[in-house]
């Protein structure tokens, strides 16, 4: 929900960036069944910047929503290419992929 203030991008961001130091925990959802985490947020309004910092801090790319949708699944239904690629490169780390 906070994804989708109208805010300017800088902002959000750095209310995420505020939020993260108060480890706040990066892979809870949201309190709509359909909702998914900060992440699947993030990835749905195509903020590439916000997807990265999460990932840094442990959001989890394998998370899924309460549609059964993973955040990189959105991604590829997004055409969001930078996201995507953000998410395939994090999946192969979490996971240790050798693609």
């Amino acid at each position: 929900m906070l994804l989708r203030a109208g805010m300017e991008p800088r902002f959000r961001f750095e209310i995420v960036r505020r939020l993260l130091e108060y480890r706040v925990d990066v892979n809870v959802s949201g309190i709509h069944s359909s909702c998914g985490s900060a992440l699947h947020e993030a990835t749905a309004a195509g903020y590439s910047q916000i997807v990265e910092l999460l990932l840094k801090n442990g959001a989890n790319v394998a998370a899924r929503d309460g549609t059964g949708q993973t955040a990189l699944r959105t991604a590829f239904r997004n055409d969001d290419d930078r996201v995507t690629e953000k998410l395939l490169e994090a999946l192969e780390k979490q996971y240790d992929y050798g693609v």
